[in-house]
């Protein structure tokens, strides 16, 4: 079985991921890196969640082989698709993987249960077993909306 996902609605910044940065009043395929428009990456079984800020999506899928994946499209200039997210060049209108765990941050093992996203910024749910669970925000505090607190993984 293969998945497929469509978007419509303000597209400024190409958070809908059509490949372009044009809105669009009809539903047209979003666009996944190394796959045919429309189509999801192959090997994903299912959208566990999909959460969208100002300007940016993520999307947070399930493998067949029970592993989960963070995409992103949109606008990452803040960090809010992860500081790697700004290696991807120009064209953000597609999505593409969200690099976790965030390297040289001290979450290696850990593994992303749940995710949020506001204005400039996302959140995640992060859990490792025998760790407390942690937040993690990343991307702008310009409208209040991210609160960070540093705090060891345990």
């Amino acid at each position: 079985m293969s998945l497929h996902l469509y978007a419509v609605g303000s597209n400024g910044k190409g958070q809908l991921a059509t490949g372009t940065f044009d809105d669009t009043h009809s539903f047209q395929p979003c666009h996944f890196s190394g796959s045919s428009p429309a189509s999801l990456p192959p090997g994903v079984a299912s959208i566990d969640a999909l959460v969208g800020g100002g300007n940016h999506t993520i999307a947070f899928f399930l493998r067949e082989d029970e592993r989960k994946e963070l995409w992103g499209c949109g606008d990452g200039s803040k960090g809010q698709l992860g500081p790697a997210y700004a290696e991807v060049g120009a064209n953000t209108a597609i999505f593409r993987p969200v690099r976790f765990p965030l390297p040289g941050y001290g979450f290696e093992g850990f593994s992303v249960e749940k995710i949020a996203a506001c204005w400039e910024t996302s959140y995640l749910v992060v859990s490792k077993d025998g760790c407390s669970d942690a937040v993690i925000s990343m991307g702008g505090e310009q409208k209040s909306q991210a609160h960070s607190r540093e705090k060891s993984p345990d």
